[in-house]
């Protein structure tokens, strides 16, 4: 970025939206250690952190999910939270870069064990994407793409209602909140394995939604990376 860009466009820390010094690439030195990847164990299902010797999460031990598993790197809370609602609601479409990066780290043994052939973010209804200016899964999801030199089709899944975020709503609620929220677009051709890509897993509502589509419409696993797991 040359300096009258970063005069007019400075670069802000994905944590604290603090400004970056010129050595500091996507997140601020105080906030480096603010934030840290999930460790230790976790459910085998949605990637949600348990307890030692505990396989999957009350959630997953509960229901049946539509997708194969999820990871994410972070959980939904503190920072991170706050972050995350700054890149969805308050115009920092620039943070995509630093969540895609952790992304890939955490999920590279994942991505080589699952081995997707197509990527699709899940999709945002059309008047919330003209109000936001941007589907922020699908920012996320193109620089995946192009770090693992996959495919990326945005327009694969439609969202053809407009639903509640989920995390306003308790469990039984996001089920009906997304049922018949998404169809595939039937001309476009559905490979065997996908991976789909969202910001925040609440109880995997949305991703079996999505996942239920997408194997309607031929793949016959569908695998998730999300940014953060809520609790």
């Amino acid at each position: 970025m040359s300096n009258a860009a970063e005069l007019l466009y400075p670069r802000r820390c994905a944590i604290c939206d603090g400004l970056l010094g010129k050595k500091e690439l996507y997140v601020c030195t105080d906030c480096r250690d603010a934030v840290r990847f999930i460790r230790g164990p976790v459910c085998r299902k949605c990637g949600r952190p348990t307890e030692e010797g505990v396989l999957l999460c009350k959630t997953c031990a509960e229901r049946r999910h539509a997708f194969e598993q999820s990871v994410s790197p972070y959980e939904y809370r503190d920072e991170m939270r706050r972050s995350v609602l700054r890149f969805k609601y308050s115009g920092r479409a620039e943070y995509a870069e630093f969540f895609a990066r952790s992304m890939a780290v955490y999920a590279a043994e994942k991505i080589r064990l699952w081995k997707p052939e197509l990527i699709v973010p899940v999709p945002v209804h059309p008047a919330r994407k003209r109000k936001r200016g941007y589907n922020q899964s699908a920012l996320i999801a193109r620089i995946l793409s192009s770090e693992w030199e996959l495919p990326f089709d945005e327009k694969l899944l439609i969202r053809r209602k407009r639903t509640k975020p989920q995390t306003e709503l308790d469990r039984t609620e996001r089920q009906k909140n997304v049922a018949k929220a998404f169809r595939c677009e039937r001309s476009r051709s559905v490979p065997g394995t996908v991976l789909l890509i969202d910001d925040i897993l609440t109880t995997g509502s949305t991703l079996d939604a999505c996942a239920e589509e997408l194997k309607k419409a031929g793949a016959e696993k569908v695998y998730a990376l999300c940014l953060c797991v809520d609790e």
